[in-house]
């Protein structure tokens, strides 16, 4: 959202702005850097990636595989019908 917002002032500001602009990109980098700040560290992270990565188990779980919309038509249906608001 926090893109969306800058690219938003990029575009109504342009370059008039380049104090409010160096802040927007500030905070963008600092991000992923605060989302580390919690209990975990940097392996709550680390352990996603490496049962990504590195289980073989991974192909039998239903929820990770990717989507096929022949093998499910209403769960397709639905996401379209998400997708156009209808």
């Amino acid at each position: 959202i926090a893109a969306f917002a800058g690219l938003d002032l990029l575009a109504r500001t342009g370059l008039s702005k380049p104090a409010l602009l160096a802040k927007w990109i500030a905070f963008g980098l600092l991000c992923p850097l605060v989302s580390l700040i919690h209990p975990y560290g940097v392996q709550a992270i680390l352990a996603t990636l490496a049962v990504a990565y590195g289980n073989e188990a991974v192909s039998l779980i239903m929820e990770w595989k990717p989507f096929n919309p022949p093998d499910s038509p209403v769960q397709e249906a639905v996401m379209l019908l998400a997708l156009f608001g209808l």
